[in-house]
């Protein structure tokens, strides 16, 4: 995994939550998982993620030229943070903080592709 990640650094997202304002460092975030209209930010080293109501494709849209790469219908992954990946009948990347994320099969080939240039 040879791919420069150096644009995420410096880098903030700006997030809208229940009246309040927070500033991410881009290179922070792990991963952003998505259930319906309410998506939840896992950031490195942070015990509470954040909870926002805005869509995984939103995210995607705004971070993808940035490392992110979406995992699944429900994934959005830092790829700057990956750690590892393993394909014992189900490919799976393991992040930072002991976090496993299955590949959908319709991303698997997107991915190796990512992580072989």
């Amino acid at each position: 995994m040879k791919t420069d990640y150096s644009c995420q650094t410096g880098q903030k997202l700006i997030i809208k939550e229940k009246g309040k304002l927070h500033q991410v460092d881009i290179d922070q975030i792990s991963l952003i998982t998505c259930s319906g209209y309410v998506s939840t930010i896992y950031q490195v080293n942070q015990a509470e993620p954040i909870i926002v109501s805005k869509l995984l494709k939103d995210f995607e849209l705004e971070l993808e030229e940035m490392g992110f790469f979406r995992a699944n219908r429900s994934t959005l992954i830092n790829l700057n943070n990956l750690v590892s990946y393993e394909n014992n009948g189900k490919p799976t990347i393991h992040m930072k903080e002991d976090i496993k994320i299955i590949i959908s099969r319709r991303k698997l080939r997107i991915f190796l592709n990512l992580v072989a240039s």
